[in-house]
């Protein structure tokens, strides 16, 4: 699990499948009560205005990779794994 932001009210997810015809790239996990709205890809598409396009054309071309975000996964747990085997060695010492 990588935590790569928040969202609050009035955000969206899931535009990166529908704008550029792709398979999912992450899950949403919600710590509190939410409302959804779900459209399909076809009524996404009847609905949205060219300029809105645009902006979420503009906001998906600046996210990161998804090998990009495998690589910080892969850093982020070995910096975890690295900090407990630190923690574990420090404790350890000191009980001696």
């Amino acid at each position: 699990f990588l935590e790569v932001g928040w969202l609050r009210e009035g955000d969206f997810f899931g535009e990166i499948g529908v704008v550029q015809k792709s398979i999912r790239r992450a899950s949403i996990v919600a710590y509190t009560t939410v409302e959804l709205l779900v459209l399909s890809k076809w009524d996404f598409n009847r609905r949205i205005d060219g300029e809105a396009m645009n902006v979420i054309l503009r906001a998906v071309a600046m996210y990161d990779s998804t090998d990009n975000l495998r690589k910080e996964f892969v850093r982020t747990r070995r910096w975890e794994a690295y900090k407990k085997s630190l923690v574990d060695s420090i404790v350890s010492s000191a009980k001696r």
